[in-house]
């Protein structure tokens, strides 16, 4: 009895040292670099034209008549690069063959609040001098300007 507790003792110590070199597997690592470019972006966030509309002008008033309209837009974060301007109309409203000079200016564009964020706001402004609706012939003035953002 003795000799076989012996024999099991030399085969379990056989059997742990063989198995002790499958036991330790070799390791190898790999460094990876991961880069990800946001792209800086700014859109206007209405798919529609944006009305600035007048109230009725009554020609006897004096003064100039100002309306404003917020042009709602997103660009990222902290961007400030962005410029907007009038790039088609903005000077010319037409009512058939007659026409009366305005002038549509833009505010300063916001910083960036990022696409997660609710829209910021250009205000853009219409002005129409007296000297410009005083002379003018009754009817409905119409333009359609163009606002670009540049980033």
């Amino acid at each position: 009895m003795k000799t076989n507790r012996n024999v099991l003792k030399a085969v379990a110590a056989a059997v742990l040292a063989c198995s002790a070199g499958f036991a330790s597997a070799g390791t190898a690592t790999q460094a990876v670099n991961v880069s990800a470019t946001v792209s800086g972006v700014c859109k206007f966030t209405t798919g529609a034209a944006i009305s600035l509309t007048f109230a009725a002008i009554d020609p006897s008033t004096t003064g100039n008549k100002t309306q404003t309209a917020s042009l709602p837009f997103q660009c990222n974060t902290g961007m400030t690069t962005a410029t907007a301007a009038v790039t088609t109309g903005g000077t010319t409203l037409t009512s058939g063959a007659n026409t009366m000079a305005y002038a549509l200016t833009l505010g300063a564009v916001p910083t960036g609040a990022g696409f997660a964020a609710a829209a910021t706001n250009i205000v853009a402004t219409g002005t129409i001098a007296q000297t410009a609706y005083q002379p003018a012939a009754a009817g409905t003035y119409t333009d359609a300007a163009v606002v670009t953002l540049t980033f």
